[in-house]
């Protein structure tokens, strides 16, 4: 397994203005979030699951990603979208979870953006 410390950073390109994908669309509810990303921040990887843990559920993913601090949120997935070329390959190989942004579903269920890939 390779050390988080050990993968590449990447810059991201300027923002846009609103969620592309805005789910209040589809009725649901905006709980959490970091707000927009201003100018052109330095993304790295940080390890988020605790040993023997696959997956955790929405509430799991937004209490520990406030105990981490220093969040990413949608507003940084989609801007990530829009520049996929630019994704370490090395980034490929996981989830990236942006709990800078909680949304609640119309079944009451918490769901926090993310991205993977698929071969």
């Amino acid at each position: 397994m390779i050390a988080v410390e050990q993968l590449p950073t990447m810059v991201m390109t300027e923002p846009s203005n609103g969620f592309k994908n805005d789910k209040t669309k589809d009725g649901w509810l905006l709980v959490e979030d970091i707000g927009a990303v201003v100018g052109m921040p330095i993304l790295g990887l940080d390890g988020f699951l605790l040993e023997g843990e696959s997956s955790v559920k929405g509430d799991i993913m937004l209490t520990r990603g406030k105990e981490m601090g220093n969040l990413a949120g949608q507003f940084h997935a989609e801007r990530l979208l829009g520049q996929q070329q630019n994704i370490p390959a090395e980034w490929q190989k996981f989830y990236l979870v942006f709990a800078g942004t909680a949304w609640r579903d119309l079944y009451g269920r918490l769901h926090v953006p993310y991205l993977d890939w698929y071969a």
